[in-house]
Formats: C-alpha cells, sequence, structure tokens
C-alpha cells in the first residue's frame, strides 16, 4: 500500500510517517512527491496557532492550514485521513458524538476553527474521507505538553490551572485505530479518546509533586468514544493510567 503523510516533522505526523512506512509531505514537497498515486493520504500537519481566537492573524492561520490541506487533498488517493481534533466540539451543545452539527460560529479558538474549515474541505473534495478527531496525544515524538513540563520540574510554574483537564490517547493507539477503520471501510468522522479524563491536579497528586499551578483552564470537550472503542477496545481505559505507562516508558527511554 502506497501512503503519503504531512507533517512528519514531529508530533503524530512523525510516528505515523515511520509506523506505516510512508512517504513524506511536508510544505516544501512537490504536489506528486513522487508518487503517481497514494492509496492513502494521511494530513497531519497543524502549524501553531495564534492565541486570539479572531484578527488577522488567525484569519491568515486558517487560510494558510486550509490551503495546505487543499494541496494535500489535490494529491491523487483513494482514501484521506483528516487528522481533526476534539476541539470541533468546543461551545456546541450536546454530548459530543460525532453526528453533532457543528456551528462554527460558537467555536472559541483559531485552532477549532481551522480544524473545522479544514474538516468541510475534507467531507466536500477527498476520496473516501476518515475524519479522526482526537483528543490530547501523547508518544515520543511530541514536543512536552503541560503535565510533562510539570513532572520534569515540578517545582516552576506553568500557565495552565490545576483542575485543567485532558483525556489523552497514544500515537500508538490512533496508528492502531487508522489501520483497523482502513481495513474496514470505515468513513465519516470517528472521536478518538478514552473513556475518562484527568485533570492535572491528578496528576500532580498522583506522583506527589506540589507544582504552581497558572490561572489558565482548559477543559476538553466531552466526547462519545464508543465508536472508536469498538474498533480498538482499549480506548476504555481511563487517561490517567494511559499517562502513568506513558510517562514510564518515556522517563525510561531518557536513561
Amino acid at each position: 500500500m502506497t501512503m503519503l503523510v504531512s507533517g512528519t516533522g514531529s508530533g503524530l505526523g512523525y510516528f505515523l510517517h515511520r509506523h506505516f512506512g510512508a512517504a513524506a509531505f511536508d510544505r516544501g514537497s512537490s504536489i506528486d512527491v513522487g508518487l503517481e498515486e497514494a492509496e492513502v493520504v494521511i494530513h497531519a500537519a497543524c502549524g501553531a496557532a495564534p492565541r486570539a481566537a479572531h484578527g488577522s492573524d488567525a484569519e491568515d492561520y486558517i487560510a494558510a492550514q486550509a490551503t495546505l490541506c487543499e494541496r494535500l487533498i489535490a494529491v491523487p488517493h483513494r482514501r484521506f485521513v483528516y487528522i481533526s481534533s476534539v476541539d470541533v466540539y468546543q461551545g456546541q451543545a450536546g454530548t459530543g458524538d460525532e453526528g453533532t452539527v457543528i456551528d462554527p460560529a460558537l467555536l472559541p479558538s483559531a485552532y477549532a476553527r481551522m480544524k473545522y474549515e479544514c474538516e468541510q474541505r475534507v467531507q466536500d473534495h477527498a476520496v473516501a474521507p476518515l475524519i479522526l478527531r482526537p483528543s490530547a496525544l501523547l508518544g515520543r515524538a511530541m514536543r512536552p505538553n503541560g503535565a510533562m513540563r510539570m513532572l520534569q520540574a515540578p517545582s516552576e510554574a506553568i500557565t495552565l490551572a490545576a483542575q485543567s483537564c485532558f483525556n489523552y490517547v497514544s500515537h500508538t493507539q490512533v496508528a492502531a485505530l487508522i489501520g483497523r477503520l482502513l481495513a474496514d471501510g470505515v468513513v465519516g468522522a470517528v472521536n478518538v479518546a478514552s473513556a475518562h479524563g484527568v485533570t492535572l491536579a491528578e496528576i500532580a497528586a498522583h506522583y506527589g509533586c506540589n507544582p504552581v499551578f497558572g490561572a489558565f483552564e482548559y477543559q476538553t470537550p466531552t466526547v462519545d468514544n464508543r465508536t472508536a472503542a469498538r474498533f480498538l477496545p482499549e480506548l476504555q481505559q481511563d487517561s490517567l493510567e494511559l499517562f502513568v505507562r506513558f510517562w514510564s516508558e518515556y522517563t525510561a527511554g531518557q536513561a
């Protein structure tokens, strides 16, 4: 199977590129990247979003990411996988199942608006599109997140509030789920999340550290993960259990 992955410099794209032995597509790549056709295109690239949800910087960011998405859709393909985010449920009513009708006017961040705009392009123009909406991702190729920085330097201040709640899934789980969904011919949106989230305060308590928390509180939107869990039952675990296993493996690799 010929496969093309975008955003391979770090994070999930880096992991998927290596896991599937795929060709890499980055912003400087030519449109064909040496392939006449990719059986599967996985679009995982995502630039850093501006802090403001609106304004010229936000609009430029959304437009640039939408253009990149269109470039990937233009690559001849048989299946298209877009890595979106559970953040498209921010501000929306309901329980966050895949059938939720998203009102873009209610999305509170440039990042969430960008993901929504790219989803629309994928739905309208990609072949056999599969849109994954993962929660917070964990993997060795990722940049350190708030919980990791808290544990690496427990006496230093972080910007996030103690009650900030994250739902974690791993790069390995996302890759396994992609393989199973593609094999089964699934199309449409699929939430990718663990059964329950965990707060930074709960992680700190588990490790016995007492960081100086900040004032910004992030709350992962509530989502229904039953579709993904049918294909990958391990997604029924809690986020704390997943994080503890990840952190143990991560720190062991640093020794």
